[in-house]
């Protein structure tokens, strides 16, 4: 039995998913596994969505420089939104403070 081709809607829920997954650290290799057991695809198609991940992050900011900073920012601001669902506001504040300190917002004080 063949199995059925995804939509285009399915298709775009697929790649965000695995852009979290990246913005939460997940290697590729984990990401692979979490997402083959999710959806029983292969793993040359699953690379084919980290790359596309990787890709729009690309075209999103001018510079690669900027996007290793965006990127480290959307990692740092997924664990702010975990810590703050979890009531952390300790955590809260030290990763909105070295947010501040990765914008270079303490060298203009």
């Amino acid at each position: 039995m063949m199995k059925k081709k995804s939509n285009k809607a399915e298709i775009a829920e697929r790649k965000l998913y695995v852009l979290n997954l990246l913005l939460e650290g997940k290697s590729t290799k984990e990401i692979c596994r979490i997402t083959s057991e999710k959806w029983q695809i292969s793993r040359r198609q699953i690379e084919r969505f980290i790359s596309s991940s990787y890709t729009n992050l690309l075209k999103q900011f001018d510079k690669k420089g900027e996007v290793i900073l965006e990127y480290n920012i959307a990692l740092r601001m997924n664990l702010y939104n975990k810590s703050y669902d979890e009531g952390k506001y300790r955590t809260c504040l030290t990763i909105l403070k070295d947010i501040a300190k990765i914008e270079g917002l303490y060298n203009n004080i």
